[in-house]
Order: structure tokens, then C-alpha cells, then sequence
């Protein structure tokens, strides 16, 4: 028996499989370009969206093509999430008979009016804004795609999905660099309601900018692990491409001025060391290679410290002028936050309504409290949540936190390159989910495609069965036959 065969079709599986792009990961990565083109802003005014919204919903369709039952049952908790985010919503905005919608809490003040102007009982759906709450039905369509056409990905595709999001971060920084050097109100920012004269990047807001910049630590340690899994790659090369790519990073933090962004960055910097530790491989090295290593991280730790000493003095370091300053005492989030309390309490249990938060919220607003700034959204997407959704909301956010606990736990049992691919997707998770204690980052697209990837790659991943692998195994198994015989 020729024992040099199962090698052989073995490099001919792998290499078909490296060369061939399957219609869902195309389908994905065109969702994920398209999420960050049109995607960076939370406003529901915002034009790009006649594009973003018909072609995700196009994509769904797509999806739903492509779709197989093993992929719906492999994915169940998945896909039993989301379709429970869809039924609340759409329940938000079927209308209801007078009698019940005028018991519902926090609906006082328009039966008052509905009193006052004559207009009388009539039919209303649950939600105090249905226009709001529509709205964020459609915003449901960009992340569903995504999800769809992520459960039908092998392992070896998810690594590519994020690999292609971590060249969106690198775009995003040097397009925040060159915004930096151009006119604050230039054609260099992509929307008209922006934080102008900052580093916003694709987004309009910093902190999402900031996120996303986060996000890089993670998606690069994933690269370039994948990248040291390679025997002829140079364990120096990895060290120092890491170092480089982690003071890129840094840097654009600095100069971002995202308070958020800057703690965002510390937690993601670290958890992915963390999934470096737990997930790296005994090997054993020789006192030199030991040196060449603290050599490396020493030299990196000293350009860190020049160059944040660099920024300081160069005044280049936004966040820690606005750390530095009285602004964060002054916060309206602050300010505002009692109300967003008083809100939610009237509210409960049913909500305001799916996506409703700043036109109720003004009924709230003292006078002392109204200014040429309002208020979009809580700044706390967690009480936002709950206050708009209600007990219902709160209950998917525990089956969410459950699922995450979950698999987080199931990490344990995988290889090690599944581990990292999980870990990747746990790590930003969790940093969706610190961003979202001070800010709305979920209500961006392109955040919100970033999380529905993040969730898929952290559950156990495909096996590969694609026709190539299957030809090649059928081949095997009938050539052994064939020995046997």
C-alpha cells in the first residue's frame, strides 16, 4: 500500500479548501463592506440607509437560500434568540383596543390629551412611538444577515469573515488620521451630524470609532496567531508585527479622545493577552529564543512609553485632556440619568415601546435640562433596553447573558484553534457590552454586524462539508478498499 496517499489527498483537500469561496461567506463579507460604508450612524434620518436596509434585507434572502435544516439545528439557541428579538418587536406595534392600551403604564399623560383635544378612545399598538419602533424593526434586517449567512461557515471561513473586519479597522484609523489633517466640516466625514474636528473614522460618532478600534486587538491576535501556526513563519517576525500593529492601535485611542474607547482599549488589550496565555501551546525554548523575547517586549514597552509621552506633549493625546478636564463631572449622560430612572420605573412592565426612548424622554425633561443638546438615546443601552422593551427585554438579555456564559464555559472542550476563534468572539462581545454601559454602540450597523459575527464564532464550529472534501474522502476510502482487496 502506497502509505504517501492519504497525505497526498489530504494537501489536495486542504488546498481546494483554501482556494474555494463558498456563496455564504461571499454573501457575508459583502453584508459586513456594505454594513461599514452605510452603517456608522445610529440616526434614523440618515440617507445611506435607503441603501443599507433593502440590501440587507436582499441578503436575508440570499441567506435564507443557501440555508439547510442542519444549519438551523446546530444554531438553535441562535436562531430561537433572534426570532424572539423579532416577535417582541414586531408585538410592540400591533395595535390594541382602547380600553386595554389605556391601563398600560406611562400612558396617562396621552389619554389626558387624547381627553383634552377631543380626539377619544382609539386603537393605538403598544409603543408610545410606532414611527421609532418600525424603525428599529428595519434595522433588525443588517445583523439578521449577517447571522444567517454566518451559522453556514466552517471555522476556517469565521477566521476569514473577521480577518476582512480587522482591514475595516485599519481603514477606519487611517481615515480618522487623514480627517485629523483635513477641514473639521470636510468631505472627509461621511455624515453631517458628527463629532467634527475628531477622528471619527466611518463612523459619526468617536465612541463607536473607538470601539471598533478596540476590537483590533483581539481580531489582530487571532491573525496572527493563525499566522505563527505556520512553521516557516519567524516567531520574531510575529512578536514584532504584533508590537507594531498593537502601538497603531494605541495611538489612534489616543488621538480618538474617547473616554470609553480608552477603557475599552485597556480591558481588549489585556483579555487578549489573557486568550493568548490560555490558549497558547507548551513548547518548550531555549534560553536565547527566552532572551529574544523579553528583548522584544521590552523594546515594545519602551516605544509605548514614548509614544504616549510624545502625544501628551504634543497635545495630540484628546482623551486625556477631556479626562483632565471638568467635562466629565458635567456630563449631560450624568445629568440626565435620574430622569432615564423615573422613566423607567413608569414604564415598567410592558415598556415604552421598541426604539422610542428620545421621544418619550422628553416628557421627562425638566426645564433645567433643555437645551440645543438633547438627548438621542440613555447613553446605558442596558436600562434602555429594558425601559423601551420592557420585562420581556430584560428577559432576552438574561437568555443572551446565559447563552454567552454558556459557551464561554464550552471553550474548554475545543482545540486550540478553535479556542482562539471562540475566544476572539467572547472578547469582543464583552466589549459591546462595556460600550453599552456608557453609550449605544449595539444601534449602529456596523457594530451591531460586528456583535451577530462575534456571537456565531463563539458557538462550536462547523465541521467542513463541502464537495471537494467529500469527493477527496469517497476517493480515500475506495482506494483503500481497493488495497485491501
Amino acid at each position: 500500500m502506497d502509505e504517501g496517499l492519504p497525505r497526498r489527498v489530504a494537501r489536495v483537500s486542504a488546498s481546494s479548501q483554501r482556494s474555494r469561496v463558498s456563496v455564504p461567506l461571499t454573501g457575508l463579507l459583502c453584508i459586513v463592506g456594505i454594513a461599514f460604508l452605510f452603517g456608522g450612524s445610529a440616526r434614523p434620518d440618515v440617507l445611506s440607509l435607503l441603501l443599507l436596509r433593502p440590501l440587507s434585507l436582499l441578503a436575508c434572502g440570499a441567506a435564507l437560500l443557501t440555508l439547510k435544516r442542519e444549519h438551523l439545528t446546530e444554531n438553535r439557541a441562535i436562531i430561537a434568540w433572534s426570532a424572539a428579538i423579532l416577535v417582541l418587536v414586531i408585538a410592540h406595534l400591533v395595535p390594541l383596543p382602547p380600553k386595554i392600551w389605556q391601563i398600560l403604564p406611562g400612558r396617562q399623560i396621552v389619554v389626558r390629551i387624547d381627553d383634552v383635544t377631543g380626539i377619544g378612545p382609539v386603537w393605538r399598538p403598544l409603543s408610545m412611538a410606532p414611527e421609532w419602533t418600525r424603525n428599529a424593526l428595519w434595522s433588525l434586517a443588517t445583523p439578521l444577515a449577517v447571522i444567517l449567512f454566518a451559522i453556514q461557515l466552517s471555522a476556517r471561513e469565521l477566521r476569514l469573515a473577521l480577518t476582512s473586519v480587522g482591514l475595516v479597522v485599519v481603514l477606519s484609523a487611517i481615515l480618522a488620521v487623514a480627517q485629523l489633517a483635513s477641514d473639521p466640516k470636510g468631505p472627509l466625514y461621511p455624515y453631517a451630524v458628527t463629532n467634527n474636528g475628531s477622528a471619527v473614522g466611518l463612523f459619526a460618532n468617536r465612541n463607536h470609532q473607538a470601539l471598533l478600534l478596540a476590537a483590533g486587538f483581539p481580531l489582530l491576535g487571532l491573525w496572527l496567531a493563525k499566522l505563527g501556526a505556520r512553521r516557516r513563519t519567524n516567531a520574531l517576525v510575529i512578536r514584532l508585527a504584533w508590537i507594531c500593529g498593537a502601538l497603531f492601535i494605541i495611538a489612534s485611542l489616543l488621538v480618538n479622545g474617547s473616554r470609553s474607547g480608552l477603557l475599552m482599549g485597556i480591558c481588549a488589550a489585556v483579555m487578549t493577552w489573557g486568550l493568548s496565555v490560555v490558549s497558547a501551546q507548551p513548547v518548550d525554548q531555549p534560553a536565547q529564543a527566552r532572551m529574544m523575547r523579553w528583548l522584544t517586549w521590552g523594546g515594545g514597552g519602551i516605544l509605548l512609553v514614548f509614544l504616549i509621552a510624545s502625544a501628551v506633549s504634543s497635545d495630540r493625546a484628546v482623551v486625556f485632556s477631556r479626562l483632565m478636564n471638568s467635562e466629565l463631572v458635567d456630563d449631560a449622560r450624568i445629568r440626565n440619568l435620574p430622569a432615564t430612572v423615573e422613566m423607567l420605573r413608569d414604564v415598567l412592565p410592558w415598556g415604552s415601546g421598541i426604539g422610542s426612548f428620545q421621544p418619550v424622554f422628553q416628557i421627562y425633561e425638566s426645564d433645567a435640562m433643555i437645551s440645543p443638546v438633547y438627548m438621542n438615546h440613555a447613553h446605558n443601552d442596558w436600562i434602555e433596553a429594558i425601559a423601551t422593551g420592557g420585562v420581556p427585554a430584560g428577559i432576552l438579555l438574561l437568555a443572551f447573558m446565559v447563552l454567552v456564559i454558556y459557551q464561554t464555559f464550552a471553550l474548554a472542550r475545543r482545540t486550540h484553534s478553535d479556542r482562539l476563534l471562540g475566544g476572539t468572539g467572547l472578547i469582543l462581545l464583552l466589549l459591546c457590552a462595556i460600550g453599552s454601559l456608557s453609550d449605544y454602540p449595539i444601534r449602529v450597523s456596523a457594530i451591531a454586524v460586528l456583535m451577530a459575527l462575534s456571537l456565531v464564532c463563539l458557538r462550536p464550529p462547523r465541521l467542513q462539508s463541502d464537495g471537494a472534501t467529500v469527493q477527496v474522502s469517497t476517493q480515500l476510502n475506495r482506494r483503500k478498499h481497493s488495497y485491501a482487496a
